[in-house]
């Protein structure tokens, strides 16, 4: 199984990954992030993307996936509307747009 994980440097990311790279029938995590992770695996792939609302520039990279994990976000304490929009819903769109194409 090929899963990718988007937020892996958040507290639950960071779960997910470990649980991820730990489980026998997963043969690659892919993780999608601002930056790479301070870590190395031979079940890592590291994509670093700067630009949350356009994910086509990684579209041959999110191809063939089985599985996503979702796990970026932000709390709506301290955040605009507009912040908090653009981060847990467009932020998400962009991402599903690319992925149903790539790996419905």
């Amino acid at each position: 199984m090929r899963i990718v994980i988007f937020g892996a440097s958040g507290s639950i990311g960071q779960g997910v990954l470990l649980q991820a790279l730990d489980h026998p029938g997963v043969e690659q995590v892919v993780s999608v992030g601002r930056r790479t992770l301070a870590m190395d695996h031979p079940k890592l792939r590291q994509l670093e993307h700067g630009d949350f609302l356009d994910f086509s520039a990684l579209a041959d990279e999110l191809r063939g996936l089985d599985a996503c994990f979702w796990c970026l976000g932000t709390a709506s304490a301290g955040v605009s509307e507009a912040d908090y929009r653009r981060i847990t819903v467009d932020f998400t769109v962009a991402a599903a747009r690319v992925l149903r194409a790539q790996s419905p």
